[in-house]
């Protein structure tokens, strides 16, 4: 068990997620004062994911450990509200015969909170599964990365968070809406604006890669919604269909259509975006190897087929 975790969660790999975590999460804060001119809001996100943590699983204390009646060493585990395997509790994790919880590929945003005289940080919980594109393809892990931090404004938990983003962002939903964009249902608002902040800082930081670069750079990044199996359009999904998402969302960023060489006459999906927003300036960058609210834009924008 000891093992399994040091090799998947290891320090190599937290010193990468760190500093990505702290590239992403800055391009983001600078994106606030542009999205919301409410000054209480702006300070109270932007402090905020100063605190946000990337969970990261490390083994258990020896204290931990107790004898069985076999006279074994064992973990204890503890229960958790709402079901489903606690990413802290090592035992419950290791319980699993299938170890599944190594292999899934998913990744969530959890509010701070408290149960009881347990108080839990804001954090990003990355699973295993997604972990390797550290190694194999940072842009994959930066966007999914992205898309999890930008939970944090999404319509609806903005207002679990207390900085209610649904003025701000009633435009934007608006025109995703729109049949000529992907037809957004109300239920995945807030993945879609979690997928509309990725798509913001993903292009900004692929818009600094040399020329050459950038073309590659886009598709290692929308690999991940490639992977897996496609079934019909389900709109009681709360994600979108991948397709909507790489073509509607990410493609329809003129920077990233920029980056693939695409022209901005395409008109195969509506860009959906905010005017005027830009992200700038000497942020840091990925590396290959790990005022007013603005109103939405009218212009047409093609996407990746």
């Amino acid at each position: 068990m000891e093992s399994t975790i040091s090799t998947v969660y290891s320090e190599r790999r937290k010193k990468v997620a760190d500093e990505l975590l702290r590239i992403l999460r800055a391009d983001i804060q600078s994106l606030i004062p542009q999205l919301t001119s409410d000054r209480s809001k702006q300070s109270k996100i932007i402090e905020e994911y100063n605190k946000l943590e990337l969970f990261w699983l490390k083994n258990p204390n020896a204290d931990a450990y107790s004898k069985n009646q076999q006279g074994v060493d064992s973990l204890g585990s503890t229960a958790r509200r709402g079901g489903g395997p606690d990413p802290s509790d090592t035992s419950s994790l290791f319980s699993d015969p299938s170890m599944s919880f190594f292999t899934h590929k998913n990744a969530y945003y959890n509010p701070a909170g408290s149960q009881g005289a347990h108080n839990s940080p804001e954090q990003v919980s990355v699973f295993p599964g997604f972990l390797s594109l550290i190694d194999s393809n940072p842009y994959a892990f930066s966007s999914i990365l992205a898309h999890e931090l930008g939970h944090k404004i999404g319509p609806e938990i903005s207002q679990i968070n207390d900085h209610d983003m649904k003025p701000e962002f009633s435009q934007l939903l608006a025109c995703y809406k729109g049949r000529d964009s992907i037809r957004m249902q109300d239920n995945q608002a807030d993945e879609v604006i979690a997928d509309f902040v990725s798509s913001e800082v993903m292009a900004h930081q692929i818009s600094k890669l040399p020329k050459a670069q950038q073309r590659s750079a886009v598709m290692a990044m929308a690999s991940t919604f490639c992977d897996g199996p496609h079934q019909g359009i389900d709109c009681k999904e709360e994600h979108p269909e991948g397709i909507f998402r790489v073509n509607g969302i990410f493609a329809s960023n003129p920077k990233i259509k920029a980056a693939m060489g695409c022209s901005t006459s395409q008109t195969n999906f509506k860009q959906c975006g905010i005017k005027d927003l830009s992200l700038s300036g000497d942020s840091a960058e990925i590396s290959s190897e790990a005022p007013a609210p603005r109103t939405q834009t009218t212009d047409d924008a093609g996407g990746v087929q």
